[in-house]
């Protein structure tokens, strides 16, 4: 561990518990202490949702307000209680696990609709301008200085079905924000900050009517990977999927995806570092 510290790498006993990471040790750190910092946010805000509603519960039950004028704005009412607590977007390397959180939101959606897990896939919509929207009535209780939580929680989530993801990286290519493509990078650039992603649960079905509606506006799509790490581990799992392997995401491109295949572009967790 101290030969660990001098070569400022993480210790291997460290690693043996902690997430999939190739950062170095500062960095590594400071991804800890956002991950916590994340997290500790998330449950602080579903703590004091969860009080504000049993405070009205109670509020509701001493006064025993008729029913005749709780109807008016009683669906904002249930809106409103929908978002207290959630994130209104998703850091999505924070997870250790990403995958189970994906599944998660599959379940969760097939439970609603009565439609079972394996009927179920993600069509995704990638929302370039969602970097420069700012709310002015940010919650003044959230006191982090890292601008991770503050896009984190900034704002509400209004679609209720489906998660808005952030915080990913693409790997041999750039997105296109004018134009919502695809594009090859910049000289000398190899890696840059992905947008927002919009998960939207959906049927099999639907979803390939959707991707065949792209090919008539000559946009092709390609399926890019997104990995945990950097190192886009080939150790196989036994579903038959690299280890760092997570889930794919459908963007449109005007290249056909054979060329984003050969040059290798993936969606990333982490940026490589030195």
């Amino acid at each position: 561990m101290y030969e660990s510290f001098l070569n400022g790498r993480v210790p291997t006993l460290w690693q043996k518990h902690a997430y999939k990471s190739c950062k170095p040790l500062s960095s590594w750190v400071n991804d800890l202490i956002q991950r916590v910092n994340f997290f500790n946010t998330w449950a602080k805000m579903a703590y004091t949702a969860i009080h504000h509603r049993y405070m009205r519960f109670v509020a509701t039950g001493k006064h025993s307000i008729p029913s005749s004028t709780q109807n008016p704005g009683s669906s904002d009412n249930k809106t409103s209680d929908f978002c207290e607590g959630f994130p209104a977007r998703y850091w999505l390397p924070a997870f250790f696990f990403p995958q189970a959180f994906l599944v998660a939101v599959l379940h969760d959606y097939g439970r609603s609709q009565g439609i079972s897990l394996g009927a179920l896939t993600f069509t995704h919509r990638v929302i370039s301008d969602a970097a420069d929207s700012r709310d002015e009535g940010f919650s003044a209780a959230i006191h982090g200085n890292l601008n991770t939580v503050r896009t984190a929680f900034e704002g509400t989530d209004r679609t209720h079905v489906g998660v808005h993801v952030f915080g990913l990286f693409v790997e041999g290519a750039r997105w296109n924000r004018e134009q919502n493509i695809l594009e090859d990078s910049l000289p000398r650039e190899l890696c840059y900050d992905f947008p927002e992603i919009y998960f939207l649960p959906t049927k099999l079905s639907t979803e390939r009517a959707g991707a065949s509606d792209q090919t008539g506006t000559q946009l092709h799509t390609f399926e890019c990977p997104v990995y945990q790490t950097p190192e886009r581990s080939r150790t196989g799992t036994t579903a038959g999927l690299p280890a760092d392997f997570l889930t794919s995401v459908h963007l449109p491109t005007k290249r056909p995806p054979s060329h984003w295949v050969t040059t290798r572009v993936a969606l990333l967790c982490e940026k490589k570092e030195k």
